[in-house]
């Protein structure tokens, strides 16, 4: 399995810091040690990865798209904003690690780990019909637990950075059972489901990134110096100004930059040579208004572009045992971000040229 350079450095990390724990445990299941954590890196790098391509997915979009460099989430890296892009990656990356995990603890990948049975047997009642937590939930307090010992540990700072952070790791856990989905199953004599056996299940991780992304757009400032924290009273000012902001909050301490423009400081690519999205069918409206968004906001121009693509058609199967497919060709329209000035410089050469074709006809 592929897994993006970031991500090994994530896991890297992360072993380097575990080196420093003596024991813990989780679940009535104590193990001993840095190798106890080896059963969970190939999980804790998925999950990493997965929170990557969602942050993509989610900004493929926007101005700010998730570029390579968000990606490095300690502290100490070179990435040192603490705006609401850095909370989003912190929460995802957080999230897919304890998404990853909890799932593969349901398909029985750690011999340690089982379902959630905790609350089974309980009764409830929903608009007058009796239900009861029964079967087998996913297990996301196993999930949550062995992914905070993962994620956090890249913290080992005490000014406000590290515990805007911390917060939004703890968003991002708090996403996913905030998004667990009930399931149930009818009891009673001819399918009358006079009584449910109802049990939690993930959702798609799809779902989780949605969610994040909404908290994202409400993202709270907290107004506090980056450098706070070299003394006892500001890491108690700290602690105390993040203990009263909900922890499914996501928190950011400065504004966000301009995405429009190139800053190769921060490692923003600007939007110029972006594709952007005009039309076609099952666009969101946030889709389909890309085109606005990083182009003509940022003073752009958008550049309509031709291009040709080859895909595989009318395949059929033939005995035994070959798929033959024909090669269709089709012409797609495109859109890209465009200084002012330069699609008109590219449409007058154009232009010249047919005209210069023409007088060497006449001559």
């Amino acid at each position: 399995m592929f897994v993006h350079f970031e991500v090994f450095y994530y896991i890297f990390i992360l072993l380097a810091h575990m080196r420093s724990y003596c024991c813990w445990s989780v679940n009535n299941f104590l193990m001993t040690g840095p190798k106890a954590y080896l059963i969970y890196s190939s999980s804790v790098a998925a999950g990493a990865q997965s929170g990557i391509e969602e942050c993509k997915y989610q900004f493929a979009w926007d101005r700010w798209n998730c570029p390579e460099r968000a990606l490095q989430l300690s502290t100490h890296s070179s990435l040192r904003s603490a705006n609401r892009e850095t909370a989003f990656v912190h929460a995802i990356s957080s999230a897919g690690v304890m998404y990853t995990l909890t799932r593969n603890c349901s398909l029985g990948d750690f011999d340690n780990c089982g379902c959630d049975d905790s609350r089974n047997g309980q009764n409830l009642q929903q608009s007058g019909h009796g239900w009861l937590w029964g079967g087998c939930s996913d297990n996301v307090g196993f999930g949550e637990a062995i992914s905070k010992q993962f994620v956090d540990a890249l913290e080992t700072g005490q000014d406000a950075r590290a515990a805007m952070n911390l917060h939004n790791n703890e968003a991002g856990r708090k996403a996913v059972k905030g998004t667990m989905q009930r399931t149930c199953k009818c009891h009673g004599v001819s399918g009358s489901c006079t009584t449910q056996t109802c049990w939690l299940q993930l959702p798609e991780f799809r779902e989780v990134g949605n969610y994040l992304k909404e908290k994202y757009h409400r993202a709270l400032k907290v107004d506090l110096l980056r450098g706070a924290g070299n003394s006892a009273a500001s890491r108690g000012a700290i602690a105390e100004t993040f203990s009263s902001i909900s922890r499914k909050e996501l928190v950011h301490l400065e504004d966000s930059p301009d995405y429009c423009l190139e800053n190769r400081t921060l490692g923003l690519p600007g939007t110029e040579g972006r594709e952007c999205l005009k039309k076609g069918k099952g666009l969101s409206k946030w889709e389909k208004r890309s085109c606005k968004r990083l182009c003509g906001e940022c003073g752009l121009a958008v550049e309509e572009r031709k291009a040709e693509m080859v895909s595989s058609c009318n395949c059929k199967f033939h005995w035994c045992c070959a798929v033959k497919c024909e090669q269709c060709r089709k012409t797609v329209t495109k859109y890209f971000c465009v200084k002012k000035g330069g699609q008109r410089g590219k449409n007058e050469s154009a232009s010249s040229r047919r005209k210069n074709l023409r007088l060497r006809k006449k001559h």
